[in-house]
């Protein structure tokens, strides 16, 4: 993915050239910031790794000698133990340089591709400079060379700015990279006249590259630069303010007055009181259905037979109240006799008296 900063950049800094100039430009320098990119965070990781501080993840043994409790109070197993963590610290300080070891050798590598892509945006540069000036570019095929050695010779130390080329070895190594039969170039040593004729060229390519090995990565590493101000200046006003806001309300709460304990029990039980008198209103409220459910149901049902174990007083009550039965029975039978017989005594003295002969005798003649 490409940084904006870096689209922004090739977008304002290429756009009055021709199209083809244009195009190796920008991919030289899309190219080139990556690769910058990725040795700067290389060399953050490495100062990481470098703090005496720093263990590995991988590296992160939660190790101790187990034995048991007898075992451990002997002076056996205090000089075993202790030898046991110095192993593993030597074990974690290994590991940790052979990381780093590793993480150096990755830098190395990185910044050798960007000494080589540096070398080859020159290359290609020169090349298409000469092209774009000399429409017979066939005719000078020793032009696009000699552009590279005075514009080199003359502003390597501005284009070398992050990179690890050496002046020293640079001449060797460009040769290398163009694949040139000559021998490697000597400083100062080219000829007056190979010079004069692409010197008007020099500026025009020396700025070109300038953009894109010095210029790019500046305003790349500019804005790096003021994110982490902002993100400085944000955390800054965001802990000034939790402080103060902090200080605020402990100093509100040191002007608050201070409560008695016997007032803050009181003012709990009261709370707890008026909190549960609708609950008790609630329950006597249930409980009153529930009973009169239940007397309800009692007036409507049989009454089922007494299962109770009868005792000695309940036995004597109730043969008092068998005997009292039983009277009275008695009772109504000799009232119903007696009754019988004063009827049957009318009855016969009815017979007997002189208007029922008569009577009879009238019915018989």
């Amino acid at each position: 993915m490409r940084s904006s900063v870096t689209v922004d950049f090739v977008t304002r800094s290429f756009a009055s050239l021709p199209t083809p100039i244009k195009s190796l430009a920008s991919h030289y320098t899309e190219k080139l910031t990556k690769l910058q990119n990725k040795a700067r965070q290389r060399s953050i990781t490495i100062d990481k790794m470098a703090g005496d501080d720093y263990i590995p993840t991988s590296a992160r043994i939660k190790f101790e000698l187990g034995a048991s409790q007898k075992v451990k109070e002997t002076a056996t197993f205090a000089t075993l133990a202790e030898s046991t963590k110095e192993l593993v610290e030597t074990f974690q300080q290994a590991l940790k340089t052979n990381m780093l070891t590793v993480a150096s050798l990755e830098l190395s590598s990185i910044q050798s591709d960007i000494n080589t892509t540096i070398l080859e945006a020159v290359r290609d540069l020169t090349t298409i400079t000469v092209m774009n000036h000399f429409p017979d570019s066939e005719n000078h095929p020793h032009a696009p060379r000699a552009l590279a050695r005075a514009t080199l010779e003359g502003h390597f130390e501005t284009l070398k700015r992050f990179s690890t080329l050496e002046s020293d070895s640079l001449f060797l190594r460009y040769k290398g990279i163009t694949a040139d039969p000559a021998p490697p170039y000597e400083p100062h040593s080219m000829p007056p006249g190979e010079r004069q004729h692409i010197s008007f060229l020099i500026p025009e390519l020396f700025g070109i590259l300038k953009k894109i090995c010095v210029d790019a990565w500046s305003e790349q590493l500019d804005a790096i630069q003021k994110k982490k101000k902002a993100l400085a200046l944000d955390h800054y006003v965001q802990s000034t303010l939790t402080e103060k806001a902090t200080a605020d309300t402990s100093m509100i709460l040191d002007r608050e007055p201070t409560i008695e304990p016997a007032v803050i029990k009181s003012l709990i039980a009261k709370g707890v009181t008026d909190a549960t008198k609708d609950l008790h209103k609630t329950i006597a409220r249930l409980q009153q259905s529930i009973d009169r459910s239940s007397t309800k149901n009692t007036r409507g049902a049989q009454r089922a037979p007494s299962t109770k174990k009868k005792t000695p007083s309940t036995k004597r009550a109730t043969k008092k109240s068998n005997d009292s039965a039983a009277e009275s029975d008695n009772d109504n039978s000799s009232d119903k006799s007696k009754k019988k017989q004063k009827s049957k005594q009318l009855s016969i003295s009815k017979r007997n008296s002189p208007s029922s002969k008569n009577s009879g005798s009238r019915r018989t003649r």
